[in-house]
């Protein structure tokens, strides 16, 4: 706890008394060697009041950090994007074949119409080249894929900035008697005091569960990829 000769609001106030044992957290009275009501509260390089001004115009408790504690790690499920295919393929095989006005081994076959490649075309199951000649232009299908799309495995770290619930109570008698009480201080608030009291008991409530905190999370990269198969080489010509 620290007490200072500016309000909670004057960011430039002097400490006088920085580090003010509280007593053990159950609430018992613990007295103060400290007889506050000055008005010379330190030296003027620091910030303190040389017997112009009440050293104790505000008193500060810290929060009390939570130690301990960890965070179960969740997620690592992947969100996939359903699969889509760039282009869809067709084909249709297997022409009645006609000698009509070709020569030695050579076939006449009927140009595809429609939305079909305007020329015509073999097939090769696998991706493979295209043989050198005729049919060099190269297009290739497939007809279904693989996913192993996935997420590494999720971790946490350390709990980390919890802090556990407190009060303190400020009393002008070392006995820290009912009439005396000077002011009550959650940990973690300032609050601004009367008087230039002299503080001379103060109590400790028991500290509670904690709360706030977090950890640190790492891992739940995505793994894998999506590839297709079963593929069928289509070799046409221009």
């Amino acid at each position: 706890m620290t007490v200072g000769d500016g309000t909670c609001n004057d960011g430039n106030f002097c400490s006088t008394m920085d580090g003010f044992k509280l007593g053990l957290p159950n609430n018992s009275c613990f007295a103060a060697t400290y007889l506050a009501g000055d008005t010379t509260c330190g030296q003027d390089s620091n910030n303190c009041t040389t017997g112009t001004a009440p050293c104790n115009v505000s008193a500060t408790v810290l929060g009390i950090p939570a130690s301990g504690g960890s965070c179960t790690p969740g997620g690592g499920v992947p969100t996939k994007q359903p699969v889509s295919w760039a282009n869809l393929g067709l084909g249709c095989g297997s022409p009645q074949l006609t000698a009509a006005g070709c020569n030695g081994t050579q076939v006449c076959l009927p140009r595809a119409g429609g939305d079909f490649v305007g020329g015509v075309c073999i097939m090769h199951v696998d991706d493979v080249s295209c043989p050198p000649g005729t049919f060099t232009e190269k297009h290739v299908f497939y007809q279904d894929f693989t996913d192993d799309r996935g997420c590494g495995e999720c971790a946490c770290g350390a709990a980390a900035d919890g802090t556990c619930p407190a009060t303190v109570e400020l009393y002008g008698s070392d006995t820290c008697t009912a009439g005396s009480l000077l002011s009550s201080i959650p940990a973690g608030a300032c609050v601004d005091l009367v008087g230039n009291p002299e503080i001379q008991g103060r109590k400790l409530s028991a500290i509670g569960l904690p709360t706030g905190g977090s950890c640190a999370a790492s891992g739940g990269d995505a793994t894998g990829d999506a590839e297709p198969t079963d593929a069928t080489t289509f070799c046409c010509t221009q």
